[in-house]
């Protein structure tokens, strides 16, 4: 059996192998797309049934956003039919058609320099080559002059730096589509972006190593120091940037602003493995739903991600309350409060704020709350004389829980609840009085208290009832 390196290239398959590869990225993804929406619709759909069994006349926002992001072509013309929509959708077809065109064709001229036997790459016309390897003698396998071809080993290396750039470009913006085709994001502006990834890829790594043959640097561009640039290009068409950068460094241009690093020290980002939960293997399958940081996952919405991971809802619930917690608190009071029991959010709104809440419970919390505090702040509100009030404690968690992802959270919360719990005997977690977000909202009064609450009880508060 013949190995497939070793294979004569004949004129027609030459292009042949760099046009699969250039269409096989394009075509993979979207036929990825269509089955990505349809598993996440139908896990969408489970949910709904699940959580309203009635007939879903009760809304989440929640819900809504993600059902408006993977309802199909087809629900939206029954549920906004639109005469403009067909118009739209066409054009909408033709550019992401453009698009894709575009990154296809420099997919393929990449893969054309890369494969293309040098005998015919340095050559004005090329016949068949029945004796030709295919990979051994292309830029993939070696910089080397083609046996009887007119041109300079400049020009081969310059090429193949090229080549090898995009070859590091074409790596980058794979993870980067993938990465939109989990988050359902793909579409012409991903494709744009990714074109003009590959020109970057292409003329950066070539312009670094032209102005370092121009201006002499230590490192030669001759063959004891080729490798060194081989890794250099592929890198900087990995990262484009980066070489944009120091071209701008040695040019003495100012691209753009100057970061204070200074300020930087103050506002590191926490990582979400400090979640109950979530450990390196998790954290990668979050990092490709845009979830980087303590501050992402608060801020997500809890369906969304349960429909876009392979994690249960509860699960996903509790990192967001976690997170949420994290996010108000600080990684190092986050760890110290959950020393004494409280790990999410709405444990800390049930420890302080729920009805008969012990005062020496809620002052010691507040101790905890306050240990990072400044000593000017804390001597103003008594914290340094002596326990700090607790209706301190309590505004001051009423400010943490006044939010509107808190608020969005709560609803959720409590829907849960009710689809969980004995219908018959419905359990109760706490009671509350009117809570941050409570009362009238924008000339809209909240709900009537139910029959049977506290004076002066908020139906919008966080305290569950028994279902009627």
């Amino acid at each position: 059996m013949i190995a497939p390196w070793t294979l004569a290239v004949s004129e027609g398959s030459r292009a042949a192998v760099p046009l699969f590869l250039a269409l096989a990225l394009p075509v993979t993804l979207f036929v990825c797309r269509s089955v990505v929406r349809s598993q996440r619709s139908a896990t969408y759909d489970d949910l709904v049934r699940a959580l309203y069994p009635e007939g879903g006349a009760e809304e989440l926002p929640q819900l809504d956003l993600v059902r408006s992001k993977y309802a199909t072509s087809r629900t939206r013309r029954a549920e906004h039919r639109d005469p403009t929509d067909q118009g739209r959708t066409y054009q909408n077809v033709l550019i992401l058609t453009l698009a894709t065109y575009l990154f296809a064709a420099f997919s393929f001229i990449g893969f054309q320099l890369l494969l293309t036997p040098k005998a015919c790459l340095f050559a004005a016309k090329c016949a068949a080559l029945p004796d030709t390897p295919w990979i051994q003698d292309s830029l993939a396998w070696s910089a080397t002059i083609p046996a009887g071809a007119a041109v300079s080993q400049d020009l081969v290396y310059s090429v193949t730096i090229a080549a090898v750039g995009f070859l590091g470009a074409y790596i980058a913006t794979t993870q980067f589509l993938i990465r939109q085709l989990l988050n359902y994001e793909l579409g012409a502006v991903s494709f744009m972006r990714s074109a003009f990834q590959l020109l970057l890829g292409f003329t950066v790594p070539l312009v670094a190593f032209r102005v370092a043959s121009a201006i002499d640097l230590p490192f030669e561009t001759g063959v004891s120091t080729f490798p060194f640039w081989l890794g250099t290009a592929f890198f900087l068409g990995m990262a484009p940037q980066a070489g944009i950068s120091w071209l701008s460094g040695r040019l003495k241009l100012t691209l753009e602003k100057r970061v204070n690093l200074d300020s930087l020290e103050s506002v590191r980002i926490i990582p979400v493995e400090v979640i109950d939960g979530i450990d390196s293997t998790t954290k990668y399958r979050l990092d490709e739903a845009n979830v980087n940081d303590v501050q992402n996952l608060a801020t997500r919405n809890p369906i969304e991600l349960y429909v876009e991971t392979p994690y249960t809802l509860l699960q996903v619930f509790d990192w967001v309350l976690q997170a949420q917690l994290c996010l108000v608190l600080g990684a190092d009071t986050f760890q110290k409060v959950r020393q004494h029991r409280i790990r999410t959010i709405f444990d800390l709104e049930r420890a302080v704020l729920a009805d008969g809440a012990p005062e020496t419970y809620v002052v010691a919390i507040g101790d905890v709350i306050f240990s990072g505090a400044d000593p000017a702040f804390l001597a103003k509100i008594g914290g340094t004389s002596g326990a700090i009030d607790g209706d301190i404690v309590r505004h001051a968690v009423a400010v943490m829980c006044d939010d509107l992802h808190v608020h969005r959270l709560r609803a959720l919360w409590k829907r849960i609840l009710l689809r969980s719990a004995d219908h018959e005997n419905q359990p109760w977690l706490y009671r509350t009085g009117a809570l941050p977000g409570d009362g009238n909202f924008g000339g809209t009064p909240m709900p009537k208290p139910i029959a049977g609450d506290a004076p002066g009880q908020a139906a919008g508060g966080p305290r569950l009832v028994p279902v009627p």
